[in-house]
């Protein structure tokens, strides 16, 4: 049932927590040189040959990964309908968790390097990808309630 409404949204809600994973989620400037918030930590891009990772950000990396993988299991839900709108429910907030953790740690990080800190776009990719779990949700329930509603009929 990959071709159900819900199912693309799930997808390409999935692409996007992905390509967090290749984006810069962050960049701070300043005297102590320049530097970009990765999913795994934070990199000094001085050297642009060898980036060294400065601060590794574990709580980032699994809770993104976490959202991965219940997004890759709620594709695969589909037969069961009511199994799939709660871990739908659960990874919307989680996903959202992602989005006010790559802020935090942008705003914590500039705060504690004394730096400039750059709004990173990439903090609006998860709140896409919360819309997207919300609107497969609402797609999970439609299914739903027509099934409930021709079984009435019987």
């Amino acid at each position: 049932m990959i071709q159900r409404k819900q199912s693309l949204f799930l997808f390409v809600s999935l692409l996007l927590l992905i390509s967090l994973c290749f984006i810069s989620l962050g960049s701070l400037s300043g005297a102590a040189g320049l530097f970009d918030i990765r999913f795994y930590g934070l990199v000094d891009v001085a050297d642009a040959e060898n980036p060294q990772t400065l601060i590794v950000l574990w709580p980032l990396t699994v809770l993104l990964a976490v959202a991965a993988l219940l997004n890759l299991l709620d594709i695969f839900l589909f037969s069961n309908r009511p199994l799939q709108m709660r871990v739908c429910g659960i990874n919307i907030t989680i996903v959202v968790g992602v989005a006010i953790m790559i802020f935090a740690v942008n705003i914590l990080c500039a705060l504690r390097l004394e730096m400039d800190w750059h709004f990173p776009v990439a903090s609006i990719v998860p709140l896409l990808a919360a819309v997207l779990h919300y609107l497969a949700y609402r797609r999970i329930g439609i299914d739903e309630a027509i099934v409930r509603s021709l079984d009435r009929l019987r």
